[in-house]
């Protein structure tokens, strides 16, 4: 169905559902796609299926304006156009839920030293509110906090079966952000260089019941952040260099994917991915057969072919 916008109050839609009753949604459950033929903006609603609202595209510009929040996220703009994302107010609610807003706060989100001991921990009655607070960690960091990203991504792998150091690790990371919520990720034009930057870097073999290792990576555009991730590698590698070779496979799939978007919104730019580990570079460099590496699967070494 297609109705007109008719609004009922800041921040609210009125749309008509599959079984034709009008009802009231947020502004923020709606997905803003430009219609090339015509001077209107379809509204689709991306929580329920069977919302269409057809927008006066003058009238919504005048009646929304700038973003300001949206499915948790808080945007805001300064004068010289840079945008600065956090999520404060949902951090804040992550937090009452838990039960930790009289709690300290913590100065890491994850204890170095949680997964090096192998002792039978008591496994929790439980896993729902376990898998709850996961659920609502994960989402922050997907969207506005990489610094959690490889702590959470850990704890992560416990949801089936957490024992109290897990609980007490995940409380960790509320206590952390209670104390940090008010950090902000920058998305800025104004950065020295305009080549897109990456990184990337491995714990080797720091997983204790399977000697896997932990990747990870993290992009930056024009001086904003803009993509990052952290998880554990699929085979057992045998060195360092080994595993920051597959790490460095894994951040160059990203950043391939990353060139071509940047192409596609017309913006064309040089990439430059910065690894640490001398071995590794070593490696990517030499032609030669190796048996340091011929147990390495052929799509790691993907990354030789992206070299200059």
């Amino acid at each position: 169905m297609k109705i007109r916008s008719k609004g009922r109050g800041a921040g609210r839609i009125n749309v008509i559902d599959g079984t034709g009753r009008e009802r009231d949604v947020p502004i923020e459950c709606a997905l803003f796609v430009p219609e090339m033929k015509s001077n209107l903006l379809y509204v689709k609603k991306i929580v329920r299926k069977g919302f269409v609202v057809i927008f006066d595209a003058i009238g919504a510009k005048s009646s929304f304006g700038d973003i300001k929040f949206y499915l948790d996220i808080e945007v805001e703009r300064d004068n010289y156009g840079d945008f600065f994302i956090s999520q404060r107010k949902y951090i804040d609610d992550v937090v009452r839920s838990v039960g930790l807003q009289d709690a300290k706060v913590s100065t890491v989100p994850i204890d170095p030293g949680y997964g090096n001991t192998e002792e039978d921990e008591l496994l929790l009655p439980s896993n729902q509110q376990y898998q709850k607070v996961v659920g609502q960690l994960l989402y922050i960091a997907v969207n506005s906090r990489p610094d959690i990203a490889a702590a959470i991504s850990i704890l992560s792998r416990k949801v089936s079966c957490p024992t109290q150091r897990d609980r007490n690790e995940l409380k960790r990371m509320v206590r952390y952000l209670k104390g940090t919520s008010g950090l902000k990720l920058r998305l800025s034009s104004r950065g020295d260089s305009s080549a897109l930057i990456g990184f990337a870097d491995v714990d080797w073999a720091e997983c204790r019941s399977d000697r896997k290792s932990n990747s990870g990576y993290i992009f930056k555009y024009s001086g904003g952040t803009i993509s990052w991730a952290c998880r554990k590698q699929s085979c057992v590698l045998l060195s360092t260099a080994e595993a920051e070779f597959v790490a460095l496979s894994e951040a160059s799939q990203e950043a391939v994917w990353l060139q071509r978007l940047l192409h596609d919104l017309g913006e064309k730019t040089e990439v430059a991915l910065f690894e640490d580990n001398q071995s590794c570079l070593k490696m990517l460099e030499s032609d030669k057969f190796s048996n340091r590496t011929k147990h390495i699967p052929t799509k790691i070494h993907f990354a030789k072919d992206l070299q200059n």
